[in-house]
């Protein structure tokens, strides 16, 4: 048992078990969701870029948790290891979304302010217009756009960047032909929780946050600009750029963005309650049963950390697993998946794994953290996000 004087909603317990694969060294954490004391809440690196490809800084996780004031820390999104470093997932930080998902990267958990945890598999959906006095995107209505901070893009999308986001694409989006490419510098934002009635009839949905803003500079066929705090960069390529060219600065836009999808369970939670969301790459549970077929294909044994909650969701379960090693294995999805279904796991998602695998606690009385477990790379990786339990401030 590990306590690092943690407060009393929360208890750490590292274990060995053995399965025919061979021994594993694991560490489960248990959060009481019920104890006023404590919050959930997201960690995002801040800063530093580690190389000349990353657009999105990257800290190890004991810095999250140094930073952040958690008490406890595990890391969170997979992310672009290779290239831009950017979380594949969605994340919402403290109610803001901060980044929506890459194709196919759309399983999620959240919590509201008060900890119900949610978890489904949830989308972006967003559109772009000039308001009246200005120039029109395609008349009245307005025209998709395909994400926040993301990197998979079609020909024709318009994707918005903003901060921590390094750079926006400019002209790497120059990739078929001669087509154009518009980006637009939005300054003076003003953000609207619900839509009014005209962004109804222009097709913006009920659940919709409405940004509005004052068009600085309209880029076209330029280098790609780095968003400065309280900027957002709208780029459009192909068709994208068609619907944009006809802004000129000085123009006000009107954006709208909102997030659907499947959560589970008969409760439909409005989005805008969530006030924390990352993302993994499957689903392990759901209902107390395995639910991507993967869970039973998949043979490869790794570190993993994955995110899981009881029946009633009144209980958080954080399960960080050692792997690559002789005294450590690692393990199959479908192991993870008993092992959680024996402590009574009724939805589990599984986040980034191997060398990214951490916990950190802190020492809330000496005010000092260490890493718990054993990463298998030999030194803690820097991750672009991570997931913290906190002690509510009175």
């Amino acid at each position: 048992m590990t306590s690092g004087n943690l407060p009393a909603g929360l208890v750490v317990q590292a274990f060995v078990r053995s399965w025919d694969t061979g021994p594993v060294k694991m560490y489960l954490v248990a959060v009481d969701l019920t104890d006023p004391a404590l919050a959930l809440g997201t960690m995002l690196a801040e800063g530093v870029y580690l190389s000349e490809e990353a657009q999105w800084p990257r800290e190890p996780v004991s810095q999250l948790v140094a930073r952040s004031g958690a008490v406890l820390g595990v890391n969170a999104n997979f992310f672009e290891m290779n290239s831009t470093m950017n979380p594949r997932g969605m994340h919402i930080h403290s109610g803001r979304l901060v980044k929506s998902h890459n194709t196919r990267w759309n399983a999620c958990v959240g919590f509201t302010a008060e900890n119900k945890p949610y978890f489904g598999y949830w989308h972006w959906r967003g559109g772009i217009r000039a308001l009246d006095g200005g120039a029109s995107v395609r008349g009245a209505a307005y025209y998709p756009t395909a994400g926040l901070n993301i990197t998979t893009i079609g020909s024709d999308d318009i994707v918005l960047y903003q901060a921590p986001w390094r750079r926006s694409l400019g002209l790497a989006r120059r990739e078929q032909g001669d087509e154009d490419v518009v980006e637009l510098v939005v300054e003076d934002q003003v953000e609207l929780e619900a839509p009014g009635a005209l962004a109804l009839q222009a097709g913006a949905p009920g659940t919709a946050r409405i940004v509005r803003g004052r068009v600085s500079d309209v880029r076209r066929n330029a280098p790609g600009v780095c968003p400065a705090p309280g900027q957002l960069i709208v780029s459009g390529c192909g068709k994208g750029a068609e619907a944009l060219g006809a802004i000129r600065p000085g123009d006000q836009v009107e954006l709208f963005y909102t997030i659907e999808g499947e959560p589970f369970g008969p409760e439909q939670p409005d989005w805008r309650t969530l006030k924390s969301v990352v993302a993994g790459n499957l689903v392990i549970l759901k209902e107390g049963r395995y639910c991507d077929p993967r869970v039973l294909t998949l043979e490869h044994l790794h570190p993993r950390t994955v995110v899981a909650t009881n029946k009633q969701g009144n209980e958080l379960y954080l399960l960080v697993i050692d792997g690559r090693s002789e005294e450590s294995v690692g393990v199959k999805y479908k192991q993870v998946a008993d092992y959680l279904l024996s402590i009574g796991a009724w939805h589990a998602l599984n986040l980034d794994g191997g060398g990214s695998s951490t916990l950190v606690v802190r020492d809330v009385e000496a005010d000092t953290v260490r890493v718990v477990n054993v990463p298998c790379e030999g030194a803690e990786r820097p991750v672009p996000d991570g997931l913290g339990i906190f002690l509510r401030t009175k």
